[in-house]
C-alpha cells in the first residue's frame, strides 16, 4: 500500500505498527504538522495533529493491509 503526502511518498508494509511523519504541512498553514499511521487489525489509521495540542484533529481509517 502506498500513501502520498504532499510531494513525499511513504510505502507501508503489512508489518507496520506505527510510523511518525513530522516533516509535512497537511493543512497549508506553513507550519510542520504531526501525523501518525498505525495498524489496527487489518486496517491502517492515519491521525493528524495540526495545532500540536496532543489531540487528533483529523482521523482517517483505511481498509485492506
Amino acid at each position: 500500500m502506498k500513501l502520498f503526502f504532499g510531494t513525499g511518498l511513504i510505502a507501508l508494509s503489512s508489518l507496520l505498527v506505527t510510523f511518525s511523519a513530522n516533516a509535512a504541512d497537511f493543512n497549508s498553514d506553513r507550519k510542520t504538522d504531526l501525523a501518525v499511521i498505525r495498524q489496527v487489525g487489518s486496517h491502517l489509521q492515519w491521525i493528524a495533529d495540526y495545532n500540536h495540542d496532543g489531540s487528533a484533529d483529523c482521523e482517517l481509517t483505511m481498509a485492506g493491509v
